[in-house]
């Protein structure tokens, strides 16, 4: 018995050791920086409003938010800072998961139309802003397929999902509140779910790898902006404001280049382009 356990004992840790190398080796750790800004649509925007005792509540119709849309110009910047996660499962193909902090600004400008000269915009009408940096959690899958030598194509689904709390609201002529009310409190949360997916075709190099592709993109991007004022001498009003955001366009052509910059380090570098575009780096360090 003490003979066979002599034989056991090691063969378990020699596998065990084997096994975590193995996993190990398929791991790889990436921290990157990405800033975006995209022209935004207003979607939908209800209105739930308590005066005193009475509470009524107003669906905003498509025709008003259409007529928003081509009154107002809506820019949305999202800077991300964080860290994520990759596991090759099999060959060619790849899962991760990541989480950072997060910050939001929601540019309004109002477009100004004269029958006589092409609209243009005025100054900024209104700053959504982030006081507090919130943060992101994302998940995602890699498909690389080999084409033929170095050439590849790669699909790149993935979903995230972003809460921004105590943001700031920028208004420079404070004309939303009426001179009658006097405001006594503010708060505006903001959350985004997005989802994407990329097609890309590259060249893999070794110590160089360059690709382009298109990407779609959607999000549904939910603001909650509640106010309390005293109203009309000396009555509490409330509004409770419900606003979504979408895409204005939902496809872009992309292109970024990926370098080794270490035996097992590599330093990625992408832009996307469409109505609006992108920035994004990331080092990435294999196991």
């Amino acid at each position: 018995m003490r003979r066979a356990m002599l034989v056991v004992i090691p063969l378990v840790i020699f596998l065990a050791g084997g096994l975590r190398a193995s996993f190990l080796e398929k791991l790889s750790i990436n921290a990157g920086y990405d800033y975006q800004s995209w022209d935004t649509d207003l979607d939908t925007i209800e209105l739930v409003f308590t005066l005193d005792d009475y509470t009524d509540s107003e669906e905003i119709t498509t025709e008003e938010i259409d007529l928003e849309n081509e009154r107002k110009n809506y820019y949305n910047q999202i800077h991300n800072f964080g860290l994520d996660i990759g596991y090759v499962v099999i060959k060619g193909l790849e899962v991760n998961a990541g989480a950072g902090l997060a910050v939001i600004q929601l540019e309004t400008r109002e477009v100004i139309q004269f029958d006589t000269t092409e609209p243009f915009e005025e100054e900024i009408d209104n700053l959504m802003d982030t006081k507090v940096p919130g943060f992101y959690v994302k998940g995602g899958l890699n498909f690389r397929l080999p084409v033929y030598r170095v050439l590849f194509v790669s699909v790149s689904p993935e979903v995230s999902y972003t809460r921004i709390r105590n943001m700031n609201v920028i208004d420079p002529d404070n004309d939303d509140i009426p001179t009658t009310y006097e405001l006594q409190e503010m708060t505006l949360d903001q959350d985004v779910l997005a989802w994407q997916g990329s097609v890309l075709a590259g060249l893999d190099f070794g110590w160089i790898s360059p690709y382009v592709g298109v990407r779609y993109q959607g999000f549904r991007q939910h603001m909650a902006h509640d106010e309390s004022f005293i109203a009309f001498g000396d009555l509490p009003l409330e509004h409770d404001w419900e606003l979504y955001f979408k895409p204005s366009s939902v496809f872009v052509g992309l292109a970024g280049i990926s370098l080794r910059i270490a035996k097992h380090a590599h330093l990625e570098l992408e832009g996307s382009l469409g109505k609006g575009f992108s920035i994004a780096s990331k080092l990435r360090i294999s196991l």
